[in-house]
């Protein structure tokens, strides 16, 4: 069987993984090649990366061919050459992750916006009466709920806690639930309310934060 590009690219991945990991077991201490920098451990790879494929497919259910186990083995000098270049590097647990989205276009420059809600905003009707419709509703209408002083920060995001607390342990959604935190910045978004300061078209509008952004004193899972 000839293997596609797209799946021969997934499994190597993954076979080479297991296969770093076997002989790194098989002789503690001892990196390939290291004796001679990287450009000799790349060089020197094929040869113990092949001898070591069969030990990465029975840890994950693969069967290759002698064929594909050397088209494998053959790819991996450039990417052991830049995997030690890495490793080289000095990167303290402090740095920040290198890739970020830019939208802008490189050479432009680009005034900022001024702060606040700017246009005309859509009617967003009153109030409904059940807490189910008022959690359930789009956030630019509880945004507009917010600044018509129909509801309070604190009281739609205590509509939030409460349906948190009940079905959450069913729907297993939530991990760390920060309710100090959320009821304390709900009080300082109505008081920036109360004062006219509307920071943002969605300011006290409560929110969830997927677990794995790293925010001061909240822990990343």
């Amino acid at each position: 069987m000839r293997l596609t590009r797209r799946t021969l690219l997934a499994q190597a991945i993954s076979a080479t993984a297991a296969a770093s990991a076997t002989v790194r077991a098989a002789a503690p201490g001892a990196v390939p090649g290291a004796a001679h920098g990287a450009s000799g451990a790349a060089r020197a790879a094929p040869a113990w990366i092949e001898a070591n494929l069969p030990a990465a497919e029975r840890l994950l259910g693969l069967s290759y061919t002698s064929a594909q186990r050397h088209q494998l083995a053959r790819t991996y000098p450039p990417v052991l050459e830049a995997l030690a270049r890495v490793r080289s590097l000095d990167l303290p647990n402090e740095l920040s992750p290198a890739a970020r989205f830019d939208p802008r276009i490189p050479g432009k420059t680009y005034r900022m916006p001024a702060s606040g809600a700017h246009g005309p905003s859509p009617e967003a009707g009153a109030l409904p009466g059940s807490p189910v419709d008022i959690a359930l509703a789009p956030a630019w209408k509880q945004a507009a709920w917010l600044r018509a002083k129909s509801i309070s920060s604190t009281e739609l995001t205590r509509i939030y806690l409460d349906r948190i607390a009940r079905l959450a342990p069913e729907l297993r959604n939530f991990i760390t639930v920060t309710d100090a935190l959320a009821l304390e910045q709900a009080a300082r978004a109505d008081a920036d309310l109360a004062a006219g300061r509307i920071r943002s078209g969605l300011h006290g509008v409560p929110y969830a934060l997927k677990d794995l952004f790293d925010v001061a004193h909240v822990r990343t899972t």
